[in-house]
């Protein structure tokens, strides 16, 4: 196959789009089957809405973070357009860890390369920055995008695939089997700019979702981390609640760094 740098720079750049904010919730608890849920901010899609929200255990410290998506939502997403939303992640939340804000994406239609990763699928960038600093990184920040992390806070294995305008840089691990001829199903990256970590970003198709409503994979730690003293996940996953009615994008594994 082509170069995986070449093939997905070009094709990250390609799914910059429009970008709806979410709603402004306060953050709020439920006592009875929801007791320990915080949320953030919300915003609707296809026939329901989407919330940022956390579960902390009695202690404070993180258990689950993520984001709900109502069953719904999955069963009304839109076959032609794509959807951007820019969340907030719940208080305390943010709080404990270092992530800020979510990018929540639906594509439809995927994006290019073709025949990698041009099937319906969903981009969940959870950022350690800002939105506000994230919306500043502009198509021109080639020296921004391409400075190089200090060793130790992305895992070996990756490499940076260049920049994309609003985002940063994606790195990606090329001994994964999406990029040696595997169908895609699920991935993970690391983000980054001006040198710094900036955001971890799954990748997860609808039909995957379908067909396993409920799975994790470990990700491959750093040795090092952005921010001391806050908690950082060792696991992402999507599960399905079937009392709710609802999936849950999340990140969990918590340990403090």
């Amino acid at each position: 196959m082509k170069s995986p740098v070449k093939m997905i720079s070009l094709s990250l750049l390609l799914t910059v789009g429009i970008m709806f904010t979410g709603c402004k919730k306060d953050e709020i608890t439920n006592n009875d089957e929801l007791e320990g849920f915080y949320f953030g901010e919300s915003a609707q899609l296809g026939q329901g809405t989407v919330k940022t929200y956390v579960q902390m255990d009695v202690l404070g410290a993180p258990v689950e973070m993520g984001i709900m998506v109502p069953e719904v939502v999955m069963n009304s997403l839109g076959h032609d357009t794509p959807a951007y939303f820019s969340l907030d992640l719940p208080v305390k939340a943010r709080n404990v860890t270092a992530y800020q804000h979510m990018l929540f994406d639906w594509m439809p239609h995927g994006h290019e390369p073709e025949g990698v990763f041009t099937v319906p699928h969903f981009d969940l960038h959870f950022y350690y920055t800002s939105e506000a600093e994230r919306m500043q990184i502009q198509a021109t920040d080639t020296v921004q995008f391409m400075k190089p992390v200090t060793e130790g806070y992305i895992p070996n294995q990756y490499i940076n695939i260049g920049g994309v305008p609003e985002m940063g840089s994606h790195w990606i691990n090329p001994t994964d089997p999406v990029f040696n001829g595997a169908p895609f199903t699920e991935v993970f990256m690391y983000g980054s700019y001006d040198g710094e970590v900036t955001f971890i970003e799954p990748m997860i198709t609808k039909a995957f979702i379908l067909e396993n409503p409920n799975f994790e994979r470990n990700m491959l730690q750093p040795g090092l981390y952005p921010v001391s003293g806050k908690y950082y996940p060792t696991v992402y996953g999507v599960k399905y609640v079937p009392e709710r009615k609802e999936y849950r994008f999340y990140l969990s594994g918590f340990g403090e760094n």
